[in-house]
């Protein structure tokens, strides 16, 4: 009860401290993609966040393992959508999975064993860390602890039920994180060598496919009736294998084809398939373009076996790093900058070693006893090593992070705990000589553990850049600036950080720093659209519109969908007088719209600019539909209410221009006085 106390004093100091963190109601990358996932679940509204195009999850198969999204949008029905709420619950889950830790290793190992388990499993920062997140691991913990214990029992009765709830559990897990199969193979193979009776193995082994396959079937459902389209989990198998095996891999995850362009997040894998399609000739499934890219990424095995070998060495070097590899965020980061985190003890290295050693010592133990409870327990140990091998092994295909290997350490932390309790009773009974011994063992592993053969560091400037753009989101511009500038300083050469930042002193009017780092991003990167369209912006700024015109026409030659740019361009003309080539540009920006994803303001404006243009060239009818449209995504946008009043009243809707003065004064809006005068007179009339 102590242990799950001060884990829970420490979870709670974290998240006090995490509220303040600008990633709290604004995550990145993979988390933003569940939490977008998760709300929309709940209020069935697949609207989506700005900056990032529709990832049109509702009507695709899975291309994300959907269980841990699920789990996330039950959280948020019972909690209103609250994000404190949510990380409340994930961190009771892990004091949970710290007393489902105690349990298994009190029951295989001995009662010291689990309770040092649970104390090295909550205070671990790793965990803390990730139940902060909206990432599955907390998930896959509690889910591996439960399915080991359960196939654990098997060793004192193989029962179809036993069975059968394992592949519940397996399906669960599955439904999370699909590397786990490779485990479920591994554990039939187990089940036959524990089971006496081949006929009751062969059954158990039935249910526990069945199990798995039944607790999967849902999604394998579901992807084909709303897509036609076999895909039984997720479509993400192919491009995670051609991101570990290509000519640029280097066992970490970077993607980029020079013929079908990137996919940073999950929102731009649609656009990804789309170009797929294009360079096969025609629309393609998800199904098929994960095995194009699979395809792809199998020739380069075939042809670059040593170079394939290489990486996977490099991979499994990064998976057993002492230091915690980064993947969405940089966890290394996190630790060092958070005044909880940074004090709570527990490193990878050191559970490793340890576990290591106590891994030895329990197969020393158990291996000329023939007890059968001592048989029992060592066909557990060899269930465990089962396990952390076959997970950490399916990840080599593809590439590594430091959050994959998370649901193997709470095993890691059985072995520990046993190796250290079993080395306390040595010195406890007075074998002074076999405890040294056995430490120093434990002292040398762990110094093997040490070695961070990849050389490997958390880099800081990415640290920096993510909370700057989390600064950005949340409206704290002068704060993003600080975060840009720091992350520049740590890499001058990031060009996105110049750019970025150049965009934000724009806006604040410090045009000639602007245009520097604009300058400077093009430098490193003279493709870079968005430095271009940066420095029309400075140039509309101080009045040179043709030299602001030429770059916003520089961005969309090498972007042809930048919205932004187009929507700039049809300011101009439309500030020249050239009606035709604004009503052109905003029609362009509009088309680019549904993949652009701008903000609803953005979008609003677009649509108010087009309806000017279309009233200059008194098209009145359409020009109403476009002033609707931008008060339909911006009700308190006051302009537009005020020139739909003007369109209506020339049309003779005066009722209907009467209600949008209204508006257009409860948004602030100052409607001319003379054109209220005179619609009060039209409204006098019988």
């Amino acid at each position: 009860m102590v242990i799950l106390l001060v884990g829970g004093v420490i979870r709670g100091l974290y998240l006090s401290e995490m509220t303040h963190a600008p990633d709290f109601t604004y995550p990145g990358v993979d988390a933003a993609y569940h939490d977008y996932w998760a709300r929309s679940l709940v209020t069935g509204d697949w609207s989506r966040y700005a900056p990032f195009p529709d990832p049109h999850i509702q009507s695709m198969p899975f291309f994300r393992p959907p269980g841990y999204p699920y789990f996330l949008a039950l959280i948020y029905m019972l909690t209103h959508g609250s994000y404190v709420a949510a990380r409340i619950v994930q961190m009771a889950l892990g004091l949970l999975n710290c007393f489902l830790g105690y349990k298994l290793a009190r029951r295989w190992f001995g009662s010291a064993a689990g309770l040092i388990a649970a104390a090295l499993m909550s205070a671990y920062w790793v965990f803390i860390y990730y139940e902060g997140e909206f990432l599955e691991p907390v998930l896959l913990i509690g889910l591996g602890l439960a399915l080991v214990h359960q196939l654990s029992l098997l060793t004192e009765k193989v029962t179809l039920p036993r069975s059968l709830i394992a592949g519940v559990l397996m399906g669960l897990f599955a439904l999370c994180r699909p590397n786990i199969l490779l485990f479920g193979a591994a554990a039939l193979i187990w089940l036959w060598w524990i089971a006496k009776d081949r006929r009751l193995a062969l059954r158990s082994s039935v249910a526990l496919i069945l199990g798995t396959a039944v607790t999967i079937a849902p999604a394998t459902i579901r992807n084909y009736v709303v897509a036609h389209d076999f895909v039984p989990i997720s479509s993400n198998m192919g491009i995670n294998l051609f991101i570990g095996n290509n000519e640029s891999a280097n066992g970490l995850c970077a993607f980029e084809i020079a013929d079908l362009g990137g996919a940073g997040t999950c929102y731009d894998y649609p656009a990804l398939v789309d170009n797929i399609g294009k360079k096969l000739g025609g629309p393609v499934k998800y199904s098929e373009a994960s095995s194009y890219l699979a395809h792809r990424a199998t020739e380069y095995i075939k042809t670059h076996p040593m170079e394939t070998l290489g990486l996977m060495v490099r991979k499994a070097e990064y998976f057993w790093s002492p230091i915690e590899v980064g993947h969405n965020e940089e966890d290394e980061m996190e630790r060092i900058n958070s005044r909880v985190l940074r004090w709570v003890p527990g490193r990878f290295a050191l559970i490793l070693g340890f576990g290591l050693i106590g891994a030895a010592l329990l197969s020393a133990n158990t291996r000329r006893n023939k007890d059968a409870s001592v048989q029992r327990q060592r066909a557990v140990l060899v269930l465990i090593g089962l396990f952390i091998i076959a997970y950490s092994v399916s990840f080599l295909p593809f590439f590594s992070a430091g959050q994959y290997r998370i649901p193997i350490v709470p095993f890691l932390m059985l072995f520990a705990a046993y190796g250290i309790s079993r080395i306390g009773q040595l010195a406890m009974s007075r074998n002074y000589i076999p405890a040294a011994c056995w430490l120093i063992a434990g002292a040398g592993a762990f110094g093997l553990a040490s070695m961070n053969l990849t050389g490997y560091q958390p880099d800081a400037s990415k640290w920096h850049y993510d909370r700057a753009v989390s600064f950005d989101q949340l409206g704290k511009p002068a704060l993003a600036i600080e975060e840009y500038e720091e992350a520049i300083r740590v890499k001058p050469r990031l060009f996105q950080a110049h750019c970025n930042l150049g965009l934000l002193l724009v806006d604040a009017g410090r045009t000639d720093e602007a245009m520097r780092h604009f300058r400077e991003a093009l430098a490193i990167h003279p493709k870079d659209e968005w430095s271009y369209y940066g420095m029309g912006l400075v140039y509309e700024r101080q009045g040179k519109l043709k030299d602001a015109s030429a770059q916003f026409k520089k961005a969309i030659s090498l972007f042809p969908y930048h919205f932004m740019a187009h929507h700039e361009v049809g300011l101009l003309a439309l500030a020249q007088g050239d009606i035709s080539a604004a009503i052109s540009h905003f029609q362009a920006a509009l088309q680019i719209e549904p993949q652009f994803n701008p903000s609803r303001v953005a979008l609003a404006t677009l649509r108010y600019n087009l309806g000017v243009a279309l009233d200059k060239q008194n098209k009145h009818d359409e020009a109403i539909r476009q002033y609707r449209e931008a008060v339909h995504i911006q009700p308190e946008y006051a302009k537009a209410h005020k020139n739909l009043a003007v369109a209506l009243y020339f049309k003779g809707d005066y009722a209907g221009a009467w209600a949008e003065i209204k508006l257009n004064r409860k948004y602030g809006g100052t409607p001319h006085p003379e054109f209220v005068k005179a619609l009060e007179e039209k409204m006098a009339e019988p």
